[in-house]
């Protein structure tokens, strides 16, 4: 997560991104961009708490569906949200 909009925080996103880019599944990438999309500084639409979480929520499943090798691996999972300081 990126607390502040510091060149190094930036980097860091930009470079764990792209090794998702990398080594993701198709589902992944597109729930990625999604979520980049929709997140990325700059995009004035984000604002929107519930929408935000429900685009994490759905990348995150996908990355344990990868991860885990199995649909099963997200059954009852819940919506979920980071904690931290909200965008400024």
């Amino acid at each position: 997560m990126v607390e502040n909009h510091t060149e190094e925080a930036l980097s860091q996103l930009a470079d764990t991104q792209n090794q998702l880019l990398l080594v993701g599944s198709p589902l992944v990438v597109s729930n990625l961009m999604k979520f980049h999309d929709y997140a990325k500084n700059g995009n004035k639409v984000c604002r929107n708490a519930d929408e935000h979480d429900l685009l994490l929520t759905e990348l995150i499943k996908s990355m344990r569906a990868d991860l885990y090798k199995s649909s099963k691996a997200n059954q009852l999972y819940p919506i979920i949200h980071l904690s931290g300081n909200a965008p400024r």
